[in-house]
C-alpha cells in the first residue's frame, strides 16, 4: 500500500447495537468491496485473519484496535459514539494503514530517518511518537496543521515541552506509557482545533514500553458528517414524537441502567396497577410518571400531580378528596373537588407519599381498595376510577418497621416498584441530558460549545442532587451567554470538587519521581504493608522501605510482616 494511500480517509458510520453500516467513504468502500450499506462490520471483516467478535452492542463507546493485515501492514480501528438530540446515536469508526515496521523496536535500523519522515508526513492524522523515556522521536507534518507544531520545536525533547509552551493541555502520550495501554482521549488545541487523540504503547520482547505512537484526528471532518447525516432521513430515521419517545422524555439514556429503566417503565404503562417509584432526589420520578401516563391507555386523560410534603396535614384530607361549600372557614362557596375527582380516568401522581400522616394513609387505602370517598363536608358518595402512582426518596420499608408509614398500604402500593438509578450510576447518559437541556434552553438553536475538558468534568463529578442539579447548572452555564464555555466557567462549588491538575514537571527525573512516589503511595495505600506493596509493584521490599522513606510516606501507611 503506498503512501499516498495513506492520506485518503477510510471510515463508516454504524449503527451502535449491531455495528450495521449507514454510511462510509468511497476509499472504505474501495478498500473493503464488501462494504455496501447494510452490512456488519463484523461481516466486512471476516476476510481478514483475526476474529472481530469483539465490536458488539456492548463495545465501549471509544476504543482503539490494531491487527495485521495486507502482510506488512498495520490496521488501525478507531471509533466513538455519537449521540445527537433526535438523532438516532451511531459510530463514527475510522481506519488507518500503517506499515508494521514503525511498530517494530528497531523500526530505525528498518527505516532510515529520512523514508520514516516522508511516510509519517503522508499521512492525513496527525503522528506523534515518543520512546520509553517520553522523548518526542517523531511528529509529523500534520500536526503544524492541527496543532501549529513544528518538528524542530519538540523533537528530542521530553514531550511535556509542547505543554509548557501552551500548544495543548493534556499530555495522551504520557497517559499511555504510564498506563501501558492505549489510551484515547479528547482535547482542545490553543488555535481551537478540537482532536481525538489515541495512544498506543509498543512493547519489547521484555515487555517494556519502548515507543509510544499517537494519532491525533482533527475532529472538523466529524462534524462535516455529522451534517450529512442529518439530510440522511431515509438511512438514519428521526424518532418521532410518539409511544418510544414519550418514554425516552421520562427516561433519557442508552445506558444498561437506562434501557433497563425504560423497559420496567414500558411494562408499568401496560398496566392498571399501582406503581411505586423509588430513588434519591433529583433523578426524575415526576418526568418517569407522566412518561408512564403517557404511554398508558389513559393518556388522553388527565394527569393530576399532588406533593404530600407541601401541604399542611390539616389541608391534605380536603386536597385529596375535596370540600363541601361550608366545610371549614375560608372555603370557597361553591366547594372544590380534589385530586382523585380531578384524575378520574387518568392517572393520580403522589409525590413525597411518606410525607402522608397516618390519618390521611387510612382513607387513602380505603379509597385504594375500591371503596367510595366523601368530600369534607360532603354527604355523596363518590367513586373515582384513577391509576396511582407513588414517588418517595425514603425507605418505607423501614418506616413501616418504625410504624410511621401503614404496612398494608405499603404492600397495596407496591404492586410495581421502580428504582431510578441516582445520576452516577449512568454516567453514560450523561452527555445526552446535556444535549437535551441545551436545545430546550437554546433561543433560536444557539447554544454554546462545550470543551471536552468541560464535558469530562462534568461526567466525572458525582452530582448528589442528580439530573434536578445538571439540568440547574446548565441553566447556569446558558446565562453566562458565551459560544464557548470550559472548565472554568463552572461554578466554584463543582470546580472545587474537581481533581487538581498536578504541576507539570520541571524535568524527566522529576516527573519520574512523581510517579514512581504516586505508584508506591497507592500500593501501601491499598496493602497497608510493605511486603505485599513490594509484590504488587514487582521489587524487593527494602527498596519500598527504602523510598518510602525517601518520599516521606505517612508512616501509618507503612506496615512490616
Amino acid at each position: 500500500m503506498n503512501a499516498e494511500k495513506l492520506m485518503q480517509p477510510a471510515f463508516a458510520v454504524c449503527r451502535i447495537e449491531d455495528w450495521k453500516i449507514l454510511l462510509s467513504s468511497p476509499y472504505f468502500q474501495k478498500i473493503f468491496p464488501d462494504s455496501s450499506a447494510g452490512k456488519t462490520l463484523p461481516e466486512v471483516f471476516s476476510r481478514l485473519s483475526e476474529d472481530f467478535c469483539f465490536l458488539s452492542a456492548d463495545t465501549p463507546d471509544i476504543g482503539v484496535h490494531l491487527c495485521p493485515v495486507h502482510g506488512k501492514n498495520i490496521m488501525l480501528l478507531r471509533w466513538m459514539t455519537i449521540r445527537m438530540q433526535n438523532l438516532v446515536p451511531f459510530r463514527f469508526l475510522d481506519v488507518l494503514f500503517l506499515p508494521d515496521t514503525i511498530f517494530s523496536p528497531d523500526a530505525g535500523k528498518i527505516l532510515d530517518e529520512e523514508a520514516l519522515t516522508l511516510l509519517l508526513d503522508s499521512i492525513h492524522d496527525g503522528i506523534w511518537i515518543i520512546d520509553g523515556n517520553g522523548i518526542t522521536l517523531q511528529v509529523n507534518k500534520a500536526m503544524q496543521r492541527i496543532a501549529d507544531i513544528v518538528p524542530e520545536e519538540v523533537v528530542g525533547k521530553h514531550v511535556t515541552t509542547a505543554m509548557e509552551m501552551k500548544k495543548f493541555s493534556v499530555c495522551v502520550t504520557l497517559h499511555a506509557l504510564n498506563a501501558r495501554r492505549s489510551v484515547s482521549m479528547f482535547d482542545d488545541y490553543a488555535n481551537g482545533k478540537h482532536c481525538l487523540n489515541t495512544s498506543t504503547p509498543v512493547f519489547d520482547e521484555h515487555g517494556n514500553v519502548v515507543k509510544v505512537i499517537a494519532i491525533i484526528r482533527d475532529l472538523t471532518e466529524l462534524e462535516d458528517m455529522s451534517l450529512k447525516l442529518e439530510t440522511m432521513k431515509s438511512t438514519v430515521s428521526y424518532m418521532p414524537y410518539g409511544h418510544a419517545v414519550e418514554l425516552d422524555m421520562g427516561v433519557l439514556g442508552t445506558s444498561p441502567a437506562s434501557m433497563q429503566l425504560r423497559e420496567a417503565v414500558g411494562r408499568a404503562a401496560r398496566t392498571d396497577a399501582p406503581i411505586l417509584l423509588l430513588g434519591e432526589t433529583g433523578t426524575g420520578k415526576t418526568m418517569t410518571a407522566k412518561a408512564i401516563h403517557q404511554a398508558s391507555p389513559r393518556k388522553e386523560l388527565s394527569f393530576i400531580s399532588l406533593n404530600c410534603g407541601a401541604i399542611p396535614s390539616s389541608l391534605l384530607e380536603s386536597e385529596l378528596f375535596g370540600y363541601d361549600s361550608g366545610a371549614f372557614t375560608g372555603a370557597l362557596k361553591k366547594g372544590k373537588p380534589g385530586v382523585f375527582e380531578m384524575a378520574d380516568g387518568g392517572t393520580l401522581f403522589l409525590d413525597e407519599i411518606a410525607e402522608l400522616p397516618l390519618s390521611a394513609q387510612a382513607t387513602l387505602l380505603h379509597v385504594l381498595d375500591g371503596e367510595p370517598f366523601r368530600r369534607v363536608g360532603g354527604t355523596v358518595n363518590i367513586r373515582s376510577d384513577v391509576r396511582i402512582i407513588a414517588a418517595t426518596n425514603k425507605s418505607l420499608e423501614k418506616m413501616v418497621e418504625k410504624g410511621t408509614f401503614r404496612q398494608d398500604l405499603f404492600y397495596r402500593l407496591r404492586v410495581i416498584a421502580i428504582e431510578l438509578p441516582a445520576l452516577r450510576d449512568r454516567r453514560e447518559d450523561i452527555p445526552d441530558l446535556l444535549d437535551h437541556f441545551f436545545d430546550s434552553m437554546a433561543e433560536n438553536g444557539a447554544r454554546p460549545y462545550l470543551s471536552p475538558t468541560l464535558r469530562n468534568a462534568l461526567c466525572s463529578y458525582h452530582w448528589p442532587g442528580n439530573i434536578r442539579e445538571l439540568r440547574s447548572i446548565t441553566r447556569f452555564l446558558m446565562a453566562l451567554e458565551k459560544k464557548k464555555l470550559t472548565l472554568s466557567d463552572l461554578p466554584p462549588y463543582i470546580l472545587s470538587e474537581m481533581p487538581k491538575s498536578p504541576p507539570t514537571p520541571a524535568s524527566l527525573q522529576d516527573a519520574v519521581e512523581a510517579l514512581e512516589r504516586e505508584m508506591i503511595s497507592r500500593a501501601l495505600r491499598e496493602t497497608h504493608s510493605t511486603y505485599k506493596a513490594a509484590k504488587l509493584l514487582k521489587v524487593s521490599q527494602s527498596t519500598i522501605v527504602r523510598k518510602a522513606r525517601r518520599y516521606r510516606l505517612r508512616e501509618t501507611l507503612i506496615q512490616h510482616p
